[in-house]
C-alpha cells in the first residue's frame, strides 16, 4: 500500500541513515518511531527524540538534511522504523491581511498545507479501507467471520427431539444407539450395543467411623491399637523407635556417646567440613602426616590404618589394639586349634617343649611357668579387645 506522508523502513541492525520520501513543511512535523515487527504500522512504538547537535544515542535521531535523518540505534532486524508526517490542522500557517503584498513563498506554503492534509487524509482512508472487511457473499448461505474472511457456517440442529451429530458439514441424526435400559443396573458399550456390568460382589465397608481394610473379598476392621503400645512421644524433639512392645529413643552419631561409622578417609587431606559428635573414620594414607583441618590432631604421622572419631569440638585419635595379639601361632611344639578364635585349644609336645623354648612371653604348663618366644605361641584374650564400629 503506498502512502504520501508515511515511511516504513525495515531493520537490519547495522543501517542508521535513512532517507524519507515525502517533502514537508517544517521538520517539527515529522515524528520518527521504531516498532516490533509483529506490530502493525499504525502502531506508535518507541518515539525517538531529536537532538540538534551532536551524534544520536539510544532512543534519539538528528537531522543530516531536509531528506535524511539519522538515529542512535540501528533498528534489528525484528524491527522497523516509521517515518510519519503530520500538518497542523488546527490553524492556519500563513495568516493574510488586507492590503497585504502577495509572495509566492506564502501562497505555496497556505496551499502546501492543505495539500498535505489532504494527502494525510487519503493516507488514513487507506489504512481503514485495508482493514474493512466486504459484505458476506448474497447466495443464501449463511457465513461467519474467521481472521477478515467470511466462511460458510452450519444453522443450528433440528428441535425435532432426536440426537444429531456433525458429519462434515451438515447434521446426522443418530441412529442405532438406545439408551441402556432404566433398571438401576450398571451397563456398560459394547459394540454397538449396552451391556451389563457384573456385580463385583463386594458391598461398601460400613459406615461406622471405624477404619476397614480389604481381606480377599469382605472388609476387616483395623483396631485402634492392635499392639497395646501407646503412641511415640510428641513434641519432645527426639526420635524414637519400636522395641518389642514399646517405643525406645534412637540416638544419632555421638548424641549418646557412641560412634558413626562414615568409612575410609585420606587423613592427610581436608578434614569433613560439618562433621557431627560421634562421626568414626579409618585412615587409607600409609605416609605423611593428618592435614592440620583435622582439629587436634593434626600433624600427626600416618602409618594407616589409623581410626579417628569426632567428639563435638576436636577429632581424637582411638588407639588399635598391638598387631600380633589377635590370635594364636602354632609352631615349636605348640599346636594350636584356632576353630574358635575367642578360645583357642593349645596342645604341647611333652618333653621337647620345656628345652626348646627359653624366651618370650609367659605360658603356664601343668602348674609350671614357661617362657615362651613370641614368633612361637601369642597367648592373648580377643574378648577384651574395643568394640569395632
Amino acid at each position: 500500500m503506498s502512502t504520501f506522508a508515511t515511511d516504513i523502513k525495515n531493520g537490519d541492525g547495522s543501517t542508521v541513515v535513512f532517507t524519507l520520501s515525502f517533502p514537508f513543511l517544517s521538520r517539527d512535523d515529522v515524528t520518527v518511531s521504531r516498532l516490533e515487527s509483529t506490530e502493525p504500522d499504525t502502531a506508535t512504538g518507541t518515539v525517538l527524540t531529536v537532538v540538534q547537535t551532536g551524534p544520536p544515542t539510544g532512543d534519539q535521531f538528528r537531522w543530516q538534511d531536509n531528506s535524511t535523518i539519522e538515529v542512535g540505534t540501528a533498528p534489528a532486524v525484528s524491527q522497523k522504523l516509521k517515518i510519519k508526517r503530520t500538518t497542523p490542522d488546527d490553524a492556519q500557517i500563513v495568516q493574510w491581511d488586507d492590503g497585504s503584498y502577495l509572495v509566492a513563498t506564502d501562497l505555496n506554503t497556505s496551499d502546501k498545507q492543505w495539500l498535505y492534509l489532504i494527502q494525510e487524509l487519503d493516507d488514513r482512508i487507506q489504512v481503514d479501507e485495508a482493514g474493512a472487511v466486504s459484505e458476506a457473499p448474497d447466495d443464501g448461505v449463511q457465513y461467519g467471520r474467521q481472521s477478515k474472511s467470511w466462511t460458510p457456517t452450519l444453522p443450528d440442529a433440528p428441535n425435532d427431539g432426536k440426537e444429531y451429530t456433525r458429519k462434515s458439514q451438515a447434521w446426522t441424526e443418530i441412529t442405532g444407539f438406545p439408551e441402556a435400559p432404566q433398571d438401576s443396573q450398571l451397563y456398560g458399550r459394547e459394540n454397538s450395543a449396552w451391556k451389563k456390568v457384573p456385580d463385583p460382589g463386594i458391598e461398601d465397608a460400613p459406615v461406622d467411623n471405624k477404619e476397614y481394610v480389604r481381606v480377599n473379598q469382605s472388609w476387616k476392621e483395623i483396631a485402634e491399637d492392635q499392639t497395646g503400645v501407646p503412641e511415640a512421644p510428641i513434641g519432645t524433639g527426639k526420635t524414637y523407635g519400636r522395641k518389642d512392645a514399646s517405643w525406645v529413643e534412637v540416638n544419632s552419631g555421638g548424641g549418646s556417646g557412641g560412634l558413626d561409622y562414615k568409612g575410609t578417609r585420606d587423613l592427610s587431606l581436608a578434614a569433613p567440613s560439618n562433621p557431627e559428635d560421634g562421626d568414626f573414620y579409618v585412615n587409607t594414607s600409609t605416609t605423611g602426616v593428618v592435614d592440620d583441618s583435622w582439629a587436634g590432631i593434626g600433624g600427626t604421622a600416618l602409618t594407616g590404618g589409623e581410626r579417628v572419631a569426632f567428639n563435638g569440638t576436636t577429632w581424637d585419635m582411638i588407639p588399635s589394639p598391638a598387631v600380633g595379639l589377635q590370635s594364636v601361632v602354632a609352631g615349636n611344639d605348640i599346636s594350636v586349634n584356632n576353630a574358635d578364635p575367642a578360645n583357642p585349644v593349645v596342645s604341647v609336645t611333652p618333653n621337647s617343649f620345656l628345652t626348646s623354648i627359653t624366651a618370650g612371653f609367659n605360658i603356664t604348663v601343668d602348674g609350671s611357668t614357661v617362657g615362651v618366644t613370641p614368633a612361637s605361641f601369642v597367648p592373648y584374650n580377643i574378648s577384651i579387645l574395643p568394640s569395632l564400629p
